[in-house]
Protein backbone atom coordinates (compact mmCIF):
# COMPACT_ATOMS: atom_id res chain seq x y z
CA UNK A 1 0.00 0.00 0.00
CA UNK A 2 2.69 2.06 -1.18
CA UNK A 3 1.87 5.19 -3.06
CA UNK A 4 4.77 6.86 -5.34
CA UNK A 5 6.14 9.74 -4.22
CA UNK A 6 5.76 12.29 -7.12
CA UNK A 7 6.88 15.80 -5.90
CA UNK A 8 5.11 18.92 -7.77
CA UNK A 9 6.35 22.03 -7.99
CA UNK A 10 5.74 25.06 -9.54
CA UNK A 11 6.34 25.99 -12.80
CA UNK A 12 8.52 29.00 -14.06
CA UNK A 13 5.64 31.13 -15.53
CA UNK A 14 3.85 30.67 -11.62
CA UNK A 15 6.59 31.05 -9.82
CA UNK A 16 7.75 33.84 -11.38
CA UNK A 17 4.26 35.73 -11.72
CA UNK A 18 3.60 35.24 -8.03
CA UNK A 19 7.01 36.99 -7.59
CA UNK A 20 6.12 39.47 -9.59
CA UNK A 21 2.39 40.31 -8.35
CA UNK A 22 3.43 39.60 -4.22
CA UNK A 23 6.38 42.33 -4.60
CA UNK A 24 3.75 44.68 -6.86
CA UNK A 25 0.97 44.26 -3.77
CA UNK A 26 3.83 45.23 -1.23
CA UNK A 27 4.58 47.98 -2.98
CA UNK A 28 1.52 49.20 -3.84
CA UNK A 29 1.02 49.21 0.22
CA UNK A 30 3.82 51.31 0.69
CA UNK A 31 2.68 53.58 -1.78
CA UNK A 32 -1.24 54.08 0.22
CA UNK A 33 0.56 54.27 3.69
CA UNK A 34 2.85 57.27 1.93
CA UNK A 35 0.36 58.81 0.25
CA UNK A 36 -0.78 62.58 0.18
CA UNK A 37 -3.87 63.00 -1.08
CA UNK A 38 -6.97 60.16 -0.29
CA UNK A 39 -7.45 59.44 -4.10
CA UNK A 40 -4.22 58.15 -4.49
CA UNK A 41 -4.48 56.27 -1.64
CA UNK A 42 -7.34 54.52 -2.35
CA UNK A 43 -6.42 53.21 -5.93
CA UNK A 44 -3.01 52.27 -4.43
CA UNK A 45 -4.87 49.85 -1.79
CA UNK A 46 -6.67 48.86 -4.87
CA UNK A 47 -4.29 47.84 -7.21
CA UNK A 48 -2.50 46.00 -3.47
CA UNK A 49 -5.64 43.77 -3.31
CA UNK A 50 -5.71 42.83 -6.75
CA UNK A 51 -1.92 41.69 -6.89
CA UNK A 52 -2.97 39.99 -3.42
CA UNK A 53 -6.01 38.20 -5.13
CA UNK A 54 -3.61 37.46 -8.02
CA UNK A 55 -1.30 36.10 -5.97
CA UNK A 56 -4.11 34.11 -4.24
CA UNK A 57 -5.29 32.82 -7.69
CA UNK A 58 -2.08 31.42 -8.72
CA UNK A 59 -1.16 29.48 -5.67
CA UNK A 60 -5.24 28.81 -5.57
CA UNK A 61 -4.83 26.87 -8.60
CA UNK A 62 -0.95 25.02 -8.16
CA UNK A 63 -2.56 23.28 -4.91
CA UNK A 64 -5.65 22.29 -6.75
CA UNK A 65 -4.16 20.49 -9.85
CA UNK A 66 -2.88 17.21 -9.70
CA UNK A 67 1.37 15.84 -8.88
CA UNK A 68 1.14 15.06 -12.61
CA UNK A 69 1.59 17.48 -14.93
CA UNK A 70 -0.78 16.95 -18.37
CA UNK A 71 1.16 15.68 -21.66
CA UNK A 72 2.41 18.58 -23.71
Amino acid sequence: MSQPSTSKSMTIGEGGLGLIFAVTAFLCLIGAAKAVDAPFAFHASLAAAASAAAVFAILNRYFDRPATLPPH
